[in-house]
């Protein structure tokens, strides 16, 4: 006869629910930490059991310049010859114009509403540095050239970019394409923190908010949540408690190494080691 721990078949039911709610868009892709354990907390005694812990997701988001495409293909009109929407498109259902990024914004929204009984951190690309004036819409969004290197247009203009970055739009250090949005240790409104970035509402100073803009350096950005994971394990106790990094992106790396190296995937599965 098999036993299971009951937090344990909770949380993986939580886990489905959580993959089939953040598929807004976007590709979601879960790592899983596959830390060592002590034996109390596989024993089929309950009394052995630790108490039970929150479940912990790290949200690493891809913020690239190729997140401004627009996902509405049914309403005639609603995507220009950029591929980017027009004053047509319909809004997704956070309100927001229907574009990878508020899409995918919007999902992000939403599972942290609906999971108030996990812990969630928050990971982008770090080529936003700050904006200025008072706080207003950051969209809509242009591309003018091209290239991912977005033009923000409406009140987003006032937001600059970081200078870390490279004639490829990657960060300088390609092993470091992360920045620490919301992490830990868990605080008491770390679900309002992270809703605050999918409002739409660019703030004076950090902006607060999870804008398109270079390129997808996903190596360096699950290297660097990686390093955040292993440089908290003190804020991880029990050792029994999940720990998860889900990947919300729409392509492929484009600074360190090319798809068919696929050097995220490599780093993914260091993830799930622990």
């Amino acid at each position: 006869m098999s036993h299971h721990h009951p937090w344990r078949r909770s949380f993986a039911t939580t886990t489905r629910r959580l993959l089939s709610l953040s598929t807004l868009g976007v590709l979601v892709g879960v790592t899983s930490s596959a830390r060592a354990e002590p034996a109390s907390c596989l024993s089929p005694n309950p009394a052995d059991w630790p108490a039970a812990a929150r479940p912990f997701f790290l949200i690493a988001f891809d913020t690239s310049g190729s997140m401004v495409a627009c996902t509405d293909t049914t309403t005639p009109g609603a995507i220009d010859s950029k591929g980017q929407c027009t004053a047509q498109a319909k809004l997704n259902s956070c309100g927001l114009s229907p574009n990878r990024i508020n899409d995918g914004k919007c999902a992000l929204r939403k599972m942290v509403q609906a999971f108030g009984e996990v812990d969630f951190g928050l990971m982008s690309f770090p080529f936003v540095n700050s904006c200025s004036g008072a706080d207003a819409a950051c969209g809509p969004y242009t591309n003018v050239d091209g290239t991912g290197s977005n033009d923000f247009s409406g009140p987003g203009d006032r937001c600059t970019l970081t200078t870390k970055t490279n004639s490829l739009q990657c960060p300088d250090n390609i092993n470091a394409g992360g920045k620490l949005l919301v992490g830990l240790p868990v605080a008491a409104n770390q679900a309002n923190q992270i809703i605050a970035y999918t409002d739409d509402v660019c703030k004076t100073g950090d902006p607060q908010e999870l804008l398109p803009v270079g390129s997808t350096p996903l190596f360096g950005l699950l290297s660097d949540a990686r390093t955040q994971l292993r440089n908290n394990l003190a804020n991880l106790q029990p050792s029994c408690r999940p720990v998860n990094v889900i990947l919300i992106t729409d392509g492929e790396e484009s600074c360190n190494g090319n798809a068919a190296q696929n050097l995220a995937k490599n780093i993914a599965a260091d993830l799930y080691q622990g």
